[in-house]
């Protein structure tokens, strides 16, 4: 069922992580992690990479909050 919505709601993650406010960007961090491990093995790929190439630049971030949900992200 997650895979009908990974499409939709791709462009309003991305919107997301390029947001200045580091918590926005921390809980997008994690929410795409959930959302991975929802659709893992359902073709969803394409949606699922493009959304970590917004998460990638966050590993430079100053806040351990983020670079630890970065790091998660990445692992799954």
């Amino acid at each position: 069922m997650g895979k009908d919505y990974t499409c939709v709601v791709t462009p309003l993650l991305e919107d997301a992580l390029m947001d200045i406010d580091l918590v926005h960007r921390q809980t997008l961090a994690s929410a795409v992690i959930y959302m991975t491990l929802g659709v893992a093995g359902l073709r969803c790929e394409d949606a699922l990479v493009h959304l970590l190439n917004f998460i990638w630049p966050d590993v430079f971030e100053t806040s351990s909050y983020v670079i630890n949900a970065v790091k998660e992200c990445e692992l799954h």
